[in-house]
């Protein structure tokens, strides 16, 4: 089951990449990876609209805040991990939160990864 989810998770980004059929070029990744990081939002007059943009700027909003939450749950099983003592119960909790922060982490990048290919498949 572990090593499925872990393949799962190295082959995903290969194929939601490989949706786009357009030429690559260094612009517009680097602007691709400026609206992953929610460094810049995508011009609201451009094409789609004010509905576009405000649903951008939620979802931008949205996973930048279970980012967050992800790197705090990484550092807390982290801390949990260290101070467990030996206790083997208190370790074996700690390597599982650490375990699902890690997956939500990267699914919170791979939706993001996957919006701005929606947003770029509509322009």
């Amino acid at each position: 089951m572990k090593k499925r989810l872990l393949k799962a998770i190295c082959y995903l980004p290969a194929i939601v990449l490989s949706l786009n059929w357009t030429r690559v070029d260094a612009a517009s990744l680097n602007d691709s990876l400026k609206q992953i990081i929610g460094i810049e939002s995508p011009d609201p007059n451009k094409s789609l609209g004010d509905v576009a943009s405000a649903i951008i700027s939620i979802t931008n909003w949205a996973a930048s805040l279970a980012g967050v939450l992800a790197l705090i749950m990484i550092l807390y099983s982290a801390f949990t991990y260290v101070t467990s003592y030996g206790d083997e119960s208190r370790a074996e909790t700690a390597k599982k939160t650490l375990l699902w922060s890690i997956v939500g982490m990267a699914l919170v990048i791979f939706s993001k990864i996957i919006l701005i290919q929606i947003y770029n498949l509509l322009k």
